[in-house]
């Protein structure tokens, strides 16, 4: 997935830009970005991972936020996302 093809909506309260993403195996990801993010000018993403819209830290992705991300590490860390086995609930 490209950085490029994500939808990234103004969030008044936090005066940032947030995209969500959702796969087939349940999980999905919070990408945000601007000043109330973990970011700065050259690494401008925070990502989350998400279980069914629900912020996830049992993943082997991370058990946190993903802060002071490139694009680059935000495509990969949206790969293995998608690459996680669906949970069986």
């Amino acid at each position: 997935m490209n950085i490029h093809d994500l939808v990234f909506e103004k969030k008044n309260r936090l005066h940032s830009t947030q995209a969500k993403v959702s796969f087939i195996n349940g999980y999905g990801a919070s990408v945000i970005t601007g000043p109330t993010a973990y970011t700065d000018h050259e690494r401008p993403y925070e990502v989350a991972v998400l279980h069914k819209e629900n912020l996830c830290y049992t993943t082997p992705i991370t058990d946190d936020v993903l802060g002071y991300k490139t694009a680059k590490e935000v495509e990969d860390i949206l790969e293995k996302i998608k690459a996680l086995p669906a949970k069986n609930e």
